[in-house]
């Protein structure tokens, strides 16, 4: 099986962190790999089960739609396992969950076994890539998000600053802002007084190019956006995020970072 080490971590990482919530008694954890037979395709099979307290068949019917979350507000977005999903079909696989309500969980994620690529054909970048080692500053509120988002672009060799709300993203402008060739920011952050944190960046003067995510649950309308900035609807699949960064990297930028 081809696939890319980081993405397919945080599916795994994603996975265990819900089964251990829904054991806050304790419980069994098993994590399974096998393979399944199909000829002429063999498939990897990563099955990851728990103990806990199960669902009914109506939240399992709905489990990976955006924003639907069994999760306190505070806990969980409802974006971890839409993203995850999207991981998964990516990779040409499926995921699928069986669940029932005092008996626990399984998620099983079916992956197609390919022969891995020609190492040409893993390392020659593409001739406009970006520069690898870029540094970009992403400032996500949902740790599940922050922690795919990251891993993906780790996986494609770019530094990775993280903030957690809109105090550390700022802080992190106001230290590193010669280095930082980009600004990946969710639309929920905002500043020490409420503001949306993307006003004061400008206000400050900064001038980085930014990639705004924003909640694709319809509320609210997508904010104006300027030359320097790019709007990235969630939950999106990896290979969108990918080419958001890509883009906005390659746009001439102004040297004035602030």
């Amino acid at each position: 099986m081809h696939a890319d080490r980081n993405q397919l971590h945080q599916v795994l990482l994603n996975l265990v962190v819900n089964a251990r919530d829904a054991m806050p008694d304790g419980g069994n954890l098993r994590v399974e790999l096998a393979s399944e037979s199909n000829a002429p395709e063999e498939t990897a099979v990563l099955s990851i089960s728990d103990t806990g307290a199960g669902m009914p068949a109506e939240r399992v019917a709905r489990i990976f739609e955006p924003y639907f979350t069994t999760k306190a507000r505070q806990q969980g977005t409802g974006l971890g396992l839409a993203i995850v999903h999207g991981i998964v079909q990516e990779h040409g696989g499926t995921i699928a969950v069986e669940s029932e309500v005092g008996q626990g969980t399984t998620f099983r994620v079916r992956l197609p076994c390919v022969p891995a690529p020609a190492p040409s054909e893993v390392c020659a970048p593409a001739p406009d890539s970006p520069r690898g080692g870029d540094t970009i500053l992403l400032g996500e509120s949902s740790q599940q998000v922050r922690q795919i988002v990251a891993a993906s672009l780790q996986g494609r060799g770019y530094e990775i600053l993280q903030a957690r709300d809109g105090g550390e993203l700022l802080a992190h402008i106001d230290e590193r802002s010669p280095q930082l060739k980009l600004l990946l920011v969710g639309e929920d952050l905002v500043d020490t007084q409420g503001r949306p944190v993307l006003e004061e960046v400008r206000r400050r003067g900064f001038k980085i190019p930014t990639v705004l995510m924003v909640n694709d649950d319809g509320e609210g309308a997508p904010p104006e956006l300027g030359e320097d900035t790019a709007l990235l609807s969630k939950p999106f699949r990896m290979s969108q995020l990918e080419s958001a960064v890509h883009g906005m990297l390659l746009r001439p930028q102004d040297d004035d970072t602030g």
